[in-house]
């Protein structure tokens, strides 16, 4: 056995199997994992084989999912296929293991297409996997990825009514929510809302007076709850910048204009 035992017998010892299994990702040592985890599936599904091991709970299979996906974060290019990981939602099903909202999170973002993301949302709601502000950030992160930044005031709309039912509303109008709105102003061409956007936000949380002009986003159901961080900043800078080059480009357009 590769990390069960002590004094409270295997069925109590899962969670240190699954530190065992963290650690061998951690290191690197992926064949030590399988050969870990496999123990503890052979101890669940053939109790002939005499293998002794703690039952693989949900926290095991998301210790894998997320070991074997990686973080997901170099893009749609650098994410594992499926089939590195895909066998484990499979497990899950023979295990009788329910996925929670870490399993819905990290799936969310392993995927490498819009059409793969919502069959993963669609797939969570019908496990009835409570969904949380990770949840929904992912998959509004995943439609700004893949060309479709238009439907975040919506989700984001829709992710503030969930919080507000579950108790975690502050979440839906903290940092993060408002800097993938910035992003997703950014990504759909309107860099001036961006920063109309950043400088409401840096006003309504500094207590400064607002500007006439500053109009809130409609999905904010309640004002931010936390001020812009330094992500914040930097996505306001770019579209700072961006915002100028578009005038540039519209005042030289204008002058070859006047010209002909």
């Amino acid at each position: 056995g590769g990390g069960g035992g002590g004094g409270d017998g295997p069925s109590q010892s899962v969670a240190a199997w699954n530190m065992a299994l963290r650690a061998r990702l951690q290191c690197g040592d992926r064949a030590g994992a399988v050969r870990l985890y496999g123990e503890m599936r052979s101890a669940a599904l053939e109790p002939a084989s005499g293998v002794v091991a703690p039952r693989p709970a949900t926290d095991t299979l998301n210790t894998l999912l997320a070991g074997f996906g990686g973080s997901g974060d170099g893009g749609a290019a650098g994410r594992p296929p499926p089939s590195e990981w895909r066998w484990l939602l499979s497990d899950m099903g023979k295990l009788g293991v329910a996925p929670d909202r870490f399993t819905l999170a990290t799936l969310l973002r392993l995927q490498t297409d819009l059409r793969r993301t919502r069959d993963v949302w669609r797939w969570g709601r019908g496990r009835r996997v409570r969904r949380d502000a990770r949840t929904w950030h992912h998959l509004i992160e995943a439609y700004i990825e893949f060309g479709k930044p238009g439907a975040a005031p919506r989700l984001l709309g829709a992710m503030a009514a969930d919080g507000a039912r579950h108790g975690w509303g502050w979440h839906a109008s903290g940092a993060r929510s408002n800097n993938l709105y910035l992003r997703s102003l950014l990504a759909a061409g309107e860099p001036a809302a961006a920063t109309a956007h950043f400088e409401r936000w840096s006003a309504v949380t500094s207590g400064e007076p607002l500007a006439p002009s500053l109009p809130a986003a409609r999905w904010l159901r309640t004002p931010p709850s936390e001020p812009p961080d330094a992500h914040s900043y930097s996505i306001a800078l770019t579209a700072v910048r961006a915002a100028a080059l578009a005038a540039d480009e519209g005042s030289a357009e204008r002058g070859r204009g006047g010209a002909a």
